[in-house]
Formats: structure tokens, C-alpha cells, sequence
């Protein structure tokens, strides 16, 4: 049985675009998993998604192993190339992040003969062309044997990629995880971390990159914990502002996204005075390096919670999720959310709750126009479904099944959406049955469905927002 990569549905509904298939017979891709964080958009506006399932060869007794491949609307489809396998090895690759121009940031493992055996070098950053070519970024280095981790996280649409590389000397002693910027030509820039240990090592790891260059990422100090950094265009690190530290004097944050008038989410853990852990906390960093504590929906008896912004858009407005509480201080789930600028939480709609009014809705991505997709469960008289629902919410809040959408004869379940372009295209993960409960079991497969909806009308809330912030210099598109 032939499984087709695009799925043709009745007309009055959307078309669904699978991800490379698998059937039982031939050689394929199964377990299909997208690219939630970190790195960057995973859809670009002319629809072109990145995934990396597991491929898998029953003929053969071969695969296993985890493939790059894109595929969009418009008929490509197919995998990403890797930088070669020696006989007796399989490459295995792994994308983050893809820009408009359709180049994607990402690793591939590196293989080398010795003798009759063949010997792993590790991961090396690669930066795939539109025509799926892979090109080896440089590293900083490797062992005397040529071994090295590397990986490309991130790409913006001039080509600049950014990522990490685990550093070794020619001893073989352990010198931390760098944080590099490579040029378009593939050169390797080591962008500097805050501290830099008696033994020479570093710890420090890019998320994030806008088009103006400039970076968002971590760095460790020792027996302090990570602390949030942005990286400007010339490779000058800032350290940016926390929310208190532990009775150690440590803290934890992570960046997620950046836009490129320079404003980071992520989250950052919080502190009382004492010391008293207060939990994950969604925040935003201004370009100015001082520190928003975004809303919350409610914390336990004890003031603590958890909440964290996983994408910006360039209008300023943040998506993330928040643990959602009553007023007793009982926990009720977790809930999508999406911030304004001034950092106020819109609590995104649900399909239905539980009877003790406990639901679970959790965002991936938000547009330009502020469109955000995520997945949810839903609920009919207070049960809860198997499988969580793929989902999109508009200016008006209200959450929308993509499933819906969609012919319920495809043999698709959408169950995730991650990732969203400006121009209304979803991709996301889900399970595809093509010849129903009585045939060959649905495969995870991933997905691509162009919504226009999702990209608002001029006059709706979206247009305005974007009126609103041009006085701000930023312009009405998404980084992340």
C-alpha cells in the first residue's frame, strides 16, 4: 500500500499536506515529530515546513534513525541531504529552524572509516539550501581523533546561524559548551560567554536570533546557575535582569524568542527575598535589558506557579502558557495565553472543561497579524478526549479545532500545532490513517494546512495592533 504525501479533500474543507509517509512495504517515515523550541519558525510563509521523523526501512532491516525532511503546499517534498555514511552507517540529521528565503539551520552526524570500522566524528551544524543540499558549518575545533558536538539552532532570513558546540582540547579535557554566530559564508565566530571558569571552561547557548543579528540565549556561572544574555549584532554579551535568587544564590532562565526590535520572552524563575522559590515565571526582557514579569492567572496558597512565553511576534505581543488557579488557590490546569505589550494575559479559549473544572490548552506560536496555535484537550460533559486537538485562536480568543476544519473522511487527526507563518500556514503533528480502523495502523505524521482565516482582515484587532505599534518602529512580521 502506496501512502501519499498530500491527502486531496472535499472542497468546501481545507487540504491537509502530510509529511513524507511509510507504508509496511517499502522504506519510509513514521513517529513524525515537528520542531516545538528552540530555533526558530518551522513554517516560512511560502508554507515550506521542516520535521524529523524516524525513518524507518522493513525491507531492508534497516532505519531507526532520525531524518530531516520539508514538504509545504505547493508539491515539495522530501528529505534533507546529510554529510555522508560510510558503509555500515546511517547519517542521522536534525532541523530547528527554517527562514524565508527556504534555508534551514540544523546537524547532521559525521562518519569516518578507520580500517574495517567505522567511527562516529559526532554532530556537525549544517545549513541546508533550498535545493536540500547540506552545507558543514565550520566548528571550533575538535579532538585529535575528530570527534566534536556541534549543533545550529536558529537561522534568520540574511543566513546568519547561531548555535553551540561542545568544546574539548587537544588533551581531551572538557572546556564547556560554546555559543557560536557563523556568517553566511559558514564562517565560526565564538560569541563570549559571562564567566569563563579557573580550568578555562564556558557554558553558554544561543536560542534565539533576529534579523538585525542580534541573539538571545543563556550563559552559567558557576554555582550561580543560567543566566538570560543577549548577544548584539558585534558579538558584545549583556547579561540580563533576573527575578532573585535561591538561598544558594542561584537562579535559572531561558529565552525563547526574539524579535527584531530586540525584545525577548522566555522565563525566568522567581524568588522572595529569602529566598523562597516562587516558580517559572513568563517574562519579557526590553532592548534596554530591564525586565517585564508578564501576568499570571492566579498562583497556590504559597504564591507560586509556573508560566512561560515561548514566542514574540514583531508587534510585541507574546504567546506561553500559565497555570491557571481559582480562588482558593486550587490548581486547575494549565492555559494558553497571549500577552500584550504592557505584558497584561489573555487567557485563550478552551473546548469545553472537566467537571471539577480542570482543562489543559497549551501555545506553540504566534503570528504577525497575533494568531496563535497550540493544542487542547476537549471536553463533552466534563470527559476529557484521548487526544489532545490541534487548535488556532484568533483576535476574538475563541479556540478552533483545526480538525473542523478538515474532511473527517481524510483519515487525519490533527493533534498539535507548532508552528504558524504570517501568511496563515499551520504545521503540526498528528496521526494519519488512510485506510481506516480496519486496515494498517495510523502513523504520527506531520502536517501542513493553509488557513486564511488565521491571518486577520484589514480592520480587525490584528491590523490595528500593528497601527498601533508602527510608532514603536516595528514592523507587523514574526521572528522568532
Amino acid at each position: 500500500m502506496s501512502v501519499p504525501s498530500f491527502v486531496t479533500v472535499r472542497a468546501d474543507t481545507i487540504s491537509v499536506f502530510g509529511s513524507p509517509g511509510y507504508a509496511p512495504e517499502t522504506a519510509g517515515y513514521r513517529y513524525g515529530a515537528g520542531v516545538p523550541f528552540p530555533g526558530g519558525p518551522v513554517v516560512n510563509n511560502a508554507g515550506l515546513a521542516i520535521g524529523n521523523p524516524q525513518f524507518e526501512d522493513p525491507v531492508n532491516g534497516g532505519g531507526g534513525v532520525i531524518r530531516t525532511v520539508w514538504w509545504s503546499g505547493s508539491g515539495i517534498t522530501g528529505p534533507l541531504s546529510d554529510l555522508g555514511s560510510p558503509e555500515r552507517a546511517t547519517a542521522e540529521t536534525f532541523a530547528w529552524s527554517i527562514n524565508q528565503p527556504g534555508y534551514a539551520a540544523g546537524q547532521s552526524t559525521k562518519y569516518r572509516n578507520v580500517g574495517t570500522f567505522t567511527v562516529s566524528n559526532g554532530w556537525r551544524p549544517v545549513r541546508w539550501s533550498p535545493d536540500g543540499s547540506a552545507v558543514e558549518l565550520a566548528t571550533l575545533g575538535t579532538g585529535t581523533d575528530g570527534y566534536t558536538e556541534a549543533f545550529a539552532i536558529a537561522i534568520n532570513d540574511s543566513n546568519i546561524v547561531v548555535g553551540s558546540e561542545t568544546l574539548y582540547n587537544a588533551s581531551g579535557q572538557f572546556l564547556g559548551v560554546r555559543a557560536i554566530r557563523w556568517s553566511p559564508d559558514g564562517t565560526a565566530v565564538e560569541l563570549p560567554s559571562l564567566v569563563v571558569s579557573p580550568s578555562g571552561s564556558k557554558q553558554s547557548r544561543p536560542v534565539a536570533i533576529n534579523n538585525r543579528g542580534e541573539v538571545a540565549g543563556w550563559s552559567s556561572k558557576p554555582f550561580a546557575g543560567n543566566f538570560p544574555v543577549r548577544w548584539s549584532a558585534a558579538g558584545v554579551a549583556s547579561e540580563l535582569a533576573v527575578l532573585g535568587k535561591d538561598v544558594r544564590g542561584e537562579t535559572q532562565a531561558l529565552p525563547s524568542s526574539i524579535n527584531d526590535a530586540g525584545r525577548i520572552v522566555g522565563y525566568v524563575h522567581k524568588y522572595e527575598v529569602a529566598g523562597k522559590p516562587l516558580g517559572p515565571r513568563a517574562v519579557a526582557w526590553e532592548p534596554d535589558g530591564s525586565l517585564t514579569e508578564l501576568e499570571l492567572l492566579g498562583t497556590d496558597a504559597d504564591g507560586a506557579t509556573q508560566a512561560n512565553a515561548v514566542a514574540i511576534n514583531e508587534n510585541g505581543v507574546s504567546t506561553g502558557y500559565a497555570y491557571r488557579y481559582d480562588a482558593s488557590g486550587v490548581l486547575k490546569g494549565s492555559r494558553a495565553v497571549r500577552w500584550d505589550r504592557t505584558g497584561h494575559a489573555e487567557e485563550l479559549g478552551l473546548l469545553g472543561v472537566g467537571s471539577d473544572g480542570w482543562a489543559w490548552s497549551d501555545a506553540h506560536d504566534i503570528n504577525a497579524g497575533g494568531t496563535v496555535v497550540g493544542s487542547l484537550y476537549r471536553y463533552n460533559a466534563g470527559i476529557s478526549a484521548n487526544n489532545p486537538s490541534a487548535v488556532y485562536w484568533g483576535a476574538d480568543g475563541l479556540a478552533i479545532d483545526l480538525n473542523t476544519l478538515i474532511d473527517p473522511s481524510s483519515g487525519w487527526q490533527l493533534n498539535v500545532a507548532i508552528g504558524i507563518s504570517d501568511t496563515g500556514w499551520i504545521v503540526g503533528n498528528g496521526r494519519y490513517d488512510p485506510d481506516g480502523p480496519s486496515g494498517e495502523p495510523a502513523n504520527d505524521r506531520m502536517f501542513v494546512i493553509h488557513v486564511p482565516a488565521a491571518v486577520p482582515e484589514p480592520g480587525t484587532a490584528g491590523v490595528v495592533l500593528a497601527a498601533m505599534c508602527a510608532g514603536l518602529g516595528v514592523r507587523p512580521r514574526r521572528q522568532r
